[in-house]
């Protein structure tokens, strides 16, 4: 490659082709999902409620949790909130990676994961 760009290979034993592409496959998807929730939260926390444009009841405790009490809505909650973290380790290991830390990568990648998978299951856990 010409001046060094492009990507540079990784140190130590590579993944599996099937976890890398799953990795990124739920890493892409959770930027997807992000990209379309991250706008409609910001419009109606921060916009339309703050405006008094919605009405009190549909942000109250109250109607918030009759809403999130169907087990379907629960799923997408928490599939919703999987591939963010997921998305948001896979920027932080490849930060570490853009930044020279070579020795620390497996490290990295395993504190980066484990973050992602424990804030899923603490939201599951406050889910279900």
């Amino acid at each position: 490659m010409a001046c060094g760009l492009g990507p540079r290979p990784l140190v130590g034993t590579p993944l599996n082709p099937r976890t890398e592409a799953l990795l990124w496959s739920a890493a892409r998807e959770g930027g997807v999902v992000a990209a379309l929730l991250g706008p409609v939260l910001v419009l109606v926390f921060g916009v339309l409620w703050p405006a008094g444009l919605l009405p009190a009841r549909v942000l109250s405790p109250d109607h918030l949790t009759a809403l999130a009490a169907g087990w379907l809505l629960r799923i997408v909650l928490l599939a919703a909130f999987a591939l963010i973290a997921v998305h948001a380790a896979h920027r932080v290991r490849f930060l570490v990676r853009d930044l020279g830390l070579s020795a620390g990568r497996r490290v990295a990648a395993g504190l980066c994961y484990g973050a992602a998978a424990a804030m899923t299951a603490w939201a599951g856990w406050l889910l279900f």
